[in-house]
């Protein structure tokens, strides 16, 4: 979870996977958690959000040496993530 600055008192929750939905579907039957659906226009600022952060994360395990040991990523997939574009109608 975490804010995507579009309402300051909420976070954003993704669901990847049909547990993880009949998790959230069960919170919000117990009065848990309150959910509403994330705007159409926010949905490309998300995803370069995502982008974003994976490039970080993945620029710093690969110039620590230590961390190398842990996450292989094939040839293939490391050019992908270099010339991964922002999502249509995005600016940066």
């Amino acid at each position: 979870m975490g804010s995507t600055e579009w309402k300051d008192d909420w976070n954003t929750l993704i669901v990847r996977t049909d547990r993880g939905a009949k998790m959230i579907d069960q919170a919000v039957k117990a009065r848990a958690l309150k959910t509403k659906p994330l705007p159409d226009e926010r949905i490309n600022l998300l995803r370069n959000a995502v982008l974003g952060k994976k490039k970080r994360v993945l620029n710093a395990v690969f110039t620590e040496k230590k961390a190398r040991e842990y996450l292989v990523l094939s040839e293939v997939e490391k050019k992908w993530i270099a010339n991964a574009k922002p999502a249509r109608g995005v600016k940066k």
